[in-house]
């Protein structure tokens, strides 16, 4: 009888604790209103946004959160008089300001949640088109302008429209005095001289259509607008839709259009080529076959230009300046390859000569930390370790850590109160990389978008050391110094 009252006690806990939203996904956002769109004096639409609050359990205008699916979750939305209405939301960090919920159809309720889980996406195959698009508010981060960076030249076309500016006539554009912030400066054009500041929101390559795009908001009246960008040889287009969805976007019905030329300067010294094991479009950095442009955007600087000068089967001799034109000089940059995900890379100190021998100093790079690059297109990789580990019941909080034994790439973290079981945040994790360095394993793992985090781990006497180090990883990482409160540290114990 006791066992009876336990279990049926147990099962109301349980049916209690409401499903819990991964914690990077939580925050205050801003979305585009359809039904309280108005239209101005010349045509354009005056755009007008809903704030949507995502918070550990639930997300605003679609209700509680009562099961997780996957990546998906099933959402009920109580209304008075009617049933609760069911919806499953697939949430995808598209970066780290912009979040797409993807669903099948909005308005569209269900009476079960069992029927609103058949209409769940599966992740990967989530293009711009299917669902809504949320900007943090608030807490946003710096974010890239990429590939608009520099100093430029630019014409600007408004479709159907007489409007328009003409390359060389005096309109330039430039995101030199804060790398998220493009500034543009009309100029000579058909219509009355002004400036205009488009704050980068961010950027992010779909893959069912191949398609980059680009998220701004105009500092002065704060509408957001997506935009959609092409890259050539000697020019870099912008097709901007009037407001902030991409779901219908082209380069066909594109609301006005920028064209962005940059100046070529003659270089000190003769190009050579980056190995072809290096070339790529990484998070921070793109390689080509003659230059390295790394971005700086988390310091709020302007992305640097590194020309090839010189290559050492790992590292290369390079020439690097800002691409607002202001030199550095000529340093080495040494690459290691974790994994078709990671590359790592050091530098030396800039110097104004050109010197070979820096590259062939072995003894200088051991006190130059390692630098972290992800590659755009990732595709997941084996932790390194399986099964399932816990700390001991010996605080307020306990963490489970779990490697899925049928797929080796995926982790999740648990955080729960030792006492009742109750959750306070899970966290669920794509490995990119891992690699052994001494006697640790490094972990380099995803939980999409730009939110990336390295775990470097220690296994000793039957305890598992584990501490997460940011985006960065600092294999040096002193398990026996009690003093670094900066970092979540866990010792694990493997669950019987």
């Amino acid at each position: 009888m006791n066992l009876h009252i336990l279990t049926i006690i147990s099962s109301l806990l349980k049916a209690a604790i409401p499903c819990r939203i991964d914690s990077n996904l939580h925050g205050l956002f801003k979305k585009q209103s359809n039904r309280l769109m108005t239209t101005d004096g010349q045509g354009r639409q005056s755009l007008v946004y809903e704030d949507v609050l995502i918070t550990s359990t639930s997300i605003s205008d679609y209700g509680d959160c009562y099961l997780k699916y996957g990546q998906s979750y099933i959402f009920g939305l109580k209304r008075m008089g009617k049933p609760v209405c069911f919806r499953c939301l697939t949430p995808i960090s598209l970066s780290s300001n912009v979040l797409q919920l993807a669903h099948q159809y909005e308005e569209t309720c269900y009476d079960t949640e069992r029927d609103a889980k058949m209409t769940c996406f599966d992740s990967s195959l989530v293009s711009v088109t299917d669902g809504v698009l949320l900007f943090r508010s608030g807490t946003e981060e710096p974010a890239s302008c990429s590939p608009i960076d520099g100093r430029f030249d630019v014409a600007y076309r408004m479709n159907d429209a007489v409007l328009s500016c003409e390359a060389n006539q005096g309109t330039t554009a430039d995101n030199c005095d804060a790398s998220s912030v493009i500034s543009v400066h009309f100029r000579n054009c058909s219509f009355p001289d002004f400036d205009m500041s488009l704050r980068c929101i961010g950027s992010w390559s779909d893959q069912k259509s191949k398609q980059n795009y680009l998220i701004v908001q105009n500092e002065e009246n704060g509408e957001y607008r997506c935009g959609i960008t092409v890259e050539e040889s000697n020019v870099k287009k912008v097709y901007f839709g009037n407001d902030s969805t991409c779901s219908s976007l082209s380069v066909k019905n594109a609301f006005d259009t920028y064209y962005f030329h940059s100046e070529a300067h003659a270089k000190p010294f003769t190009p050579c080529a980056f190995p072809e094991w290096m070339l790529g479009e990484f998070d921070t950095m793109t390689v080509s076959r003659n230059e390295l442009q790394y971005l700086q955007y988390r310091v709020g600087a302007v992305p640097l230009i590194s020309h090839c000068v010189q290559t050492f089967q790992d590292r290369v001799l390079v020439y690097s300046e800002t691409k607002c034109g202001e030199p550095l000089g000529y340093h080495c940059l040494l690459f290691n390859a974790r994994s078709q995900n990671l590359i790592e890379f050091k530098t030396t100190i800039p110097s104004d000569s050109s010197n070979s021998s820096v590259c062939l100093n072995e003894t200088q790079w051991d006190t130059i930390p390692w630098t972290s690059s992800v590659v755009k297109n990732t595709t997941p990789y084996s932790c390194g370790v399986f099964g399932s580990f816990a700390t001991k019941n010996t605080s307020d909080y306990c963490y489970d850590v779990n490697f899925d034994c049928e797929d080796g790439t995926r982790m999740r973290i648990s955080v729960f109160n030792c006492d009742d079981g109750i959750p306070f945040d899970s966290r669920s994790y794509t490995c990119l990389a891992s690699w052994k360095h001494e006697d640790r394993l490094i972990i380099y793992a995803t939980r999409g978008g730009d939110d990336n985090e390295c775990f470097v781990t220690q296994y000793e006497n039957g305890e598992y050391h584990f501490v997460s180090t940011g985006d960065q990883c600092e294999r040096d990482f002193d398990f026996e110094n009690k003093k670094n409160i900066d970092y979540t540290r866990m010792v694990l114990y493997e669950k019987g």
